[in-house]
């Protein structure tokens, strides 16, 4: 497709982050769905920590309801999917009408979800429809640099969450800074190798400052996409 335009690499990046944030999310959510339904009322707050989210649930039945399902809340969890599959729209002659697809039955699902009182089957297939839109990106985008950058924004969210969880190994802290420098060597996109250096160094210390690698990692990229 010749150069890629610094308007499409900021739409694939956002579309790889978005796109890993639903994914990643929904798969806290199922986790945490028992431990609220059971009653730990307090459970729900805890989970907002570690996203990095505002608390703004009156309670766990709230939360239940508003987090995943809110189009009017801009944390939720469809807003996200919002947001992943409006890049994916602008990119559909980049990256294909099947690969766009599986976003649409993505969504198709999570609507389902928000109509059904036990989500959670609902929200697997979300899951499931997410693994086969990255499997598309693989298969059907020939173009590397797309792929990478697409990747490279799901290895930064990922990255991201790891570190807002706050007790990763520092082996999976490792392998997840080794994944995303591999998709951002391999992409189009600039970064500060001094910084990177530096979140190597305080995700392999003892205790991890997470704190400070979150800061970090934001401004490795953020200045540069």
């Amino acid at each position: 497709m010749g150069v890629i335009t610094v308007e499409k690499i900021d739409q694939l990046w956002w579309m790889g982050r978005y796109t890993e944030r639903v994914y990643t999310t929904i798969r806290k959510f199922i986790l945490s769905y028992d431990y609220m339904i059971d009653g730990d009322e307090n459970f729900y707050a805890d989970v907002c920590g570690k996203l990095g989210i505002p608390n703004t649930y009156k309670d766990a039945e709230d939360f239940l309801t508003r987090y995943p399902f809110d189009e009017e809340d801009p944390n939720s969890i469809v807003s996200n999917l919002n947001r992943a599959l409006d890049n994916a729209m602008i990119l559909r002659e980049v990256i294909g009408s099947e690969t766009l697809g599986y976003l649409y039955l993505a969504m198709y699902d999570m609507k389902k979800a928000a109509l059904d009182g036990a989500p959670l089957v609902d929200l697997q297939f979300v899951l499931d429809h997410i693994l086969a839109f990255w499997g598309c990106i693989e298969e059907n985008v020939y173009n590397e640099e797309i792929r990478n950058i697409a990747r490279a924004g799901k290895r930064r969210e990922s990255f991201d969450l790891l570190l807002r969880e706050g007790k990763a190994s520092p082996r999976e802290l490792e392998a997840a800074w080794n994944r995303l420098k591999a998709r951002l060597d391999r992409s189009p996109i600039t970064y500060d190798a001094d910084i990177f250096d530096t979140l190597h160094e305080i995700i392999l210390s003892e205790p991890v400052n997470y704190r400070n690698a979150l800061e970090l990692l934001g401004k490795l990229l953020e200045e540069h996409v």
